[in-house]
Formats: C-alpha cells, structure tokens, sequence
C-alpha cells in the first residue's frame, strides 16, 4: 500500500523498442485530476543513488514512460535521444520524491532531449501534468543539436506539487539550444536558479520557438531570455 522503490545497482539499459511504462498500475496510485498543481499518488520510485549515470535512456519511436518519481541519478533523470520520435513523458515528478515535496533531484537536467523530433512533456489534460523539480542543472532541455517539434506543455517547473512552494531547479526551468518550433505552454514555471525559459542559437537555428500561456515567476533571473545574453 506504501510507495515501493526501485534502487538499480548499475545504469538502466538504453531502451530501444517501442514501450510503456506505467506506474499507474500500481494498486493505490492515480493520476493527477487538479486544474492547478498536481494530486497525483504516485507510488513507484526509481532511485538512481547506485548508478552514478543517467535514468532512462529512450531510443525508441512512440514510447510512453507516466506515474514514476525518477530521482538521485548522477547525470539526467530521463534522456531522448536518437531515433526516437513521438515519446510522450506525462504525469511523472522528475526530482522530487512520490510525495512531491522533497528535493532529490536529479545530478543533471530532469529531461534531456537530443537531436530527435516531435515529443511531448506534459500535456492539455491535469493528468499528463509532470512535476520537475529540484534537479541540479535545468528543468527541461532541448540541446543544441536541433530538436523540432518537442510540445513542453503543462507542467510544473521549479515548484512544489502544489505549484506554489518552492523546489527550484538550479539552472534553467527550459533550456532550448539551437533547436526551432518548439511549443512552449501552459507551464508553471518558477524558482529556478537563473531563467524561467532560456533561448539560446539564432535567428535561422532557433526559430519558431513559441512562450504562450505560461506563469513564470521569481526565477534567479529573466523570465524568458533570447539569446542567454541577460537584458537587452
């Protein structure tokens, strides 16, 4: 009935066949049905304390990971990369324990996504709604490799579960490097060390990127900085 933890002894497999993975089948968790932060019963950890590497490794199109608490990896919680499209990572607390208010974060970024397309972080519906917090780099990334298409939609960045307390990630709350047309939306995004949302590359290889909708506050810096060259 309690929250069972999952501690690997060495670093997670990468994964390369499509595959859901879905802490809600676990007895006595449910999803989150809240219009503003998340009641979500999460009640499977995995514990990256003993791996000293990243969590899971995602190299596999259409792959669906929801209801984990992911947390304590010495590099990033969750990792996309290759030839995966279409990953959805939905209702997830990405540094923080079950309980959605502790900081055990992560030794990196919460997610990191690399050089593939079309994903989605979060979602419309309260139940997709990811909390991501207190992780040692940022919130979100999207590397400099050129990621399009990746939604961040709906989640909680850098706060509580409450979407209200304070759980920071250190760096950004969204990180986009030299990657174009990636929706930002509908996030909560607060109490990171330095930006709300961070824009870095150029007119050509950063282009597209969209910030609507969103509630960014009392980031360590700007609330939204193109260019990563602070206030211009």
């Amino acid at each position: 009935s309690g929250v069972t933890t999952i501690f690997p002894s060495s670093p997670l497999p990468e994964i390369t066949d499509p595959v859901t993975i879905d802490g809600y089948s676990q007895p006595g968790s449910s999803p989150n049905t809240l219009a503003k932060g998340t009641n979500a019963a999460l009640k499977i950890q995995l514990n990256g304390t003993n791996t000293g590497g990243n969590g899971l490794l995602i190299n596999a199109p259409n792959s669906v990971v929801k209801g984990l608490a992911i947390h304590r990896f010495g590099g990033d919680g969750i990792t996309v990369f290759g030839s995966a499209s279409g990953i959805k990572i939905e209702g997830n607390f990405l540094g923080t324990d079950a309980s959605g208010t502790q900081d055990l974060g992560n030794g990196d970024d919460g997610i990191f996504v690399i050089n593939s397309n079309n994903h989605t972080v979060g979602g419309t519906s309260p139940a997709a709604r990811n909390l991501i917090s207190g992780n040692k780099g940022d919130g979100v990334v999207l590397d400099e490799a050129g990621v399009r298409g990746t939604r961040i939609q709906g989640n909680l960045i850098g706060t509580k579960k409450d979407g209200v307390g304070s759980l920071g990630n250190s760096l950004s709350g969204v990180n986009i490097g030299h990657s174009a047309n990636n929706p930002v939306s509908s996030n909560t995004i607060a109490f990171n060390g330095l930006n709300g949302v961070r824009i870095t590359g150029t007119f050509t290889t950063a282009n597209g990127n969209t910030v609507l909708g969103n509630s960014i506050f009392s980031n360590g810096q700007l609330g939204i900085d193109l260019g990563a060259n602070g206030v211009t």
